[in-house]
């Protein structure tokens, strides 16, 4: 890989992750806003709880259908015992990740 290719897939890594948490901090202000004051976004985010929890379990679900499919494309391709190793310490990682995250929030 050429050292441009890396600067520039490091760099749009930054960049999406940046406008990611401003878009973020950007809806939790309008929420803040629509809802009159931060203890009414608090009681309105406590009052639908339930439909974040579904949102997230679906989200979480089309996130494993999508890993799935690009480990059975993966394996097709064949790849070796390192490889292999490497991709079940991701999984294993990003399910710890999320239970974590789960965890947090409840």
């Amino acid at each position: 890989m050429k050292p441009w290719w890396k600067a520039r897939r490091i760099s749009v890594f930054v960049v999406t992750s940046a406008l990611t948490v401003i878009a973020a901090i950007g809806i939790s202000l309008l929420g803040i806003e629509l809802a009159g004051g931060i203890p009414e976004w608090q009681q309105c985010l406590k009052d639908n709880a339930s439909y974040f929890r579904l949102w997230r379990i679906l989200f979480y679900s089309a996130l494993a259908y999508g890993w799935y499919c690009l480990r059975r494309r993966l394996h097709r391709r064949g790849i070796d015992p390192e490889q292999h190793h490497r991709l079940l310490r991701t999984e294993v990682a990003l399910v710890a990740l999320l239970l974590l995250l789960e965890l947090l929030i409840n």
